[in-house]
């Protein structure tokens, strides 16, 4: 479930470094007249967990976890398996052994945690149906989920992730990914990968963060938040209600009656829809609470298709 993190030491010793260089085989590098030591002729080989001490002797350690666990166990660096919070501690502690560090006073600055889910259809036809994903307590608030434009073919989707966000949700098409890398995959089977990014964090000690306890509740944390995905539905209503009304229905079960009587009140006042539409979508808010009986949420093959799959997957992952 650990993916890619950001391990950071703001100041090893002396000794802890010479120990570190000679360790990995670290090589002296410059930038601007600015001398440090990495591993980076040589980490893409050496299962994909980049080393880098500054001249101010602050050590910096990253890479995926989930690759480095496959690396250790069959030297290929690939993520599309399953991998748990008992392998991600394993795996922790075998990169610190390895690498050498000490772990006092290193910090987690960042992290994913990830998922593969086999589904049984195109990966692209559940994307197109999803909206957003409800990540706070009040179910009611979404964070609006986007096509992402750096990936072909609409095979990623992702909420807002600008620099200043410090937590997002991702979901691609990890058979897709993998193919454009010319990585081997299996024939007539579809994967999504869905991650949840942490970025910067400050007061997260190594130490406490790679306890199985945390591990684990970082996972029931996880799957609460992606047990809230939501798909486009249609609307169940009486035999020959009008497509205007079935629409205005699912606005107001998608944002509330009161947000939708705004928005249309702002439209009015911009002269964007005639008074008569207007008072005709007024008066139908007003009887909501007497006829949303009538009205039912309906959902998608597609979405059920993806809650069995999902739900599957986590099973094995408790």
């Amino acid at each position: 479930m650990i993916d890619y993190l950001i391990l950071i030491k703001r100041k090893i010793t002396d000794v802890e470094k010479k120990k570190l260089i000679s360790k990995n085989g670290l090589l002296e590098q410059m930038t601007a007249q600015k001398p440090y030591f990495d591993n980076s002729v040589k980490y893409i080989f050496e299962g994909g967990i980049y080393i880098k001490i500054d001249r101010d002797n602050k050590l910096t350690i990253k890479g995926s976890l989930h690759k480095y666990f496959n690396y250790l166990a069959t030297k290929k660096m690939l993520n599309d398996n399953r991998f748990t919070m008992h392998q991600a501690n394993e795996t922790l502690l075998k990169l610190i052994e390895n690498i050498g560090f000490e772990t006092n006073n290193v910090f987690v600055t960042s992290y994913e945690i990830g998922a593969n889910i086999q589904v049984s259809i195109n990966p692209k036809m559940i994307f197109e149906q999803i909206t957003s994903i409800s990540v706070f307590d009040d179910l009611t608030i979404k964070k609006q989920m986007f096509v992402n434009a750096s990936y072909k073919d609409n095979r990623h989707i992702t909420t807002y992730k600008h620099k200043d966000i410090r937590v997002y949700y991702k979901m691609y098409d990890k058979y897709f990914e993998m193919k454009a890398k010319h990585k081997p995959i299996p024939n007539d089977k579809f994967l999504i990968r869905i991650e949840t990014v942490n970025k910067k964090l400050e007061k997260t000690l190594l130490g406490d963060f790679m306890e199985l306890e945390n591990l684990q509740r970082l996972k029931k944390q996880f799957v609460k938040k992606w047990n809230n995905l939501n798909f486009d539905f249609m609307i169940d209503a009486p035999k020959g209600t009008h497509n205007n009304k079935r629409s205005l229905a699912k606005e107001i079960i998608l944002n509330g009656k009161q947000s939708v009587i705004e928005n249309y009140k702002t439209q009015k006042l911009e002269g964007k829809i005639p008074t008569k539409i207007f008072r005709n979508i007024i008066a139908f808010c007003n009887e909501w609470d007497l006829i949303k009986h009538e009205f039912k949420p309906k959902q998608s093959e597609i979405c059920i298709i993806w809650a069995n799959c999902y739900n599957a997957e986590i099973q094995e992952l408790n």
